[in-house]
């Protein structure tokens, strides 16, 4: 199931590349910036919505993704 879903997932990464890639003067067969950036886009996306699955109570998408994507800008918490 999870091959599934980072299957289903790879058209979006792509696109938020190309995108990445096009804003930063990039190219995308040569520099990994733009696949970096993708990745972790997903990647927040995907915790944001197992986060908002189990949410109780009910928290909304749009802030849960703006929080991921906060946090990882921040990097981790002091020790």
């Amino acid at each position: 199931m999870r091959g599934d879903l980072l299957r289903a997932g790879a058209p979006a990464e792509a696109e938020v590349a190309e995108t990445v890639a096009e804003r930063t003067g990039t190219d995308l067969s040569r520099d990994m910036y733009p696949h970096l950036v993708a990745a972790v886009v997903l990647a927040a996306n995907n915790v944001a919505l197992a986060h908002f699955q189990r949410a109780d109570p009910p928290v909304a998408m749009p802030q849960l993704l703006t929080d991921a994507l906060a946090g990882i800008a921040a990097g981790p918490p002091p020790p």
